[in-house]
């Protein structure tokens, strides 16, 4: 067999391949020319459109109806009341820490005399 034989068969077997279709073979340029042959569909008419237009409203209507309330509403935060009990902590820990520092204050002055 000689080489220029097999480059041929080579060469038909790479177009044959499903794997490498050729550029000419592709399926999306057979759709395309399909849609180019096809002849342009005729307008709809105005009563389907307004058909549509209704039911499109009355589907937007019942989402409405069935949304579920803000998160908030159904899981609200106890942001308020845990801030109120740190802040009140932290008061009364400054209250502690005011008393101990004054009989701390007293006690050693006492000493001294």
């Amino acid at each position: 067999m000689t080489r220029h034989k097999r480059e041929q068969q080579a060469d038909a077997l790479k177009a044959e391949s499903p794997l490498e279709p050729s550029f000419v073979e592709s399926r999306a340029l057979k759709a395309l020319s399909q849609l180019k042959q096809q002849p342009a569909e005729e307008e709809v008419d105005e009563q389907a459109a307004a058909d549509d237009e209704e039911i499109h409203k009355s589907l937007l209507e019942e989402e409405e109806d069935r949304s579920l309330p803000p998160r908030q509403i159904l899981f609200p935060s106890n942001y308020g009341r845990l801030a109120k009990w740190f802040y009140n902590l932290l008061f009364l820990l400054f209250i502690g820490l005011l008393v101990a520092l004054l009989f701390w204050g007293r006690h050693t002055t006492m000493e001294g005399y």
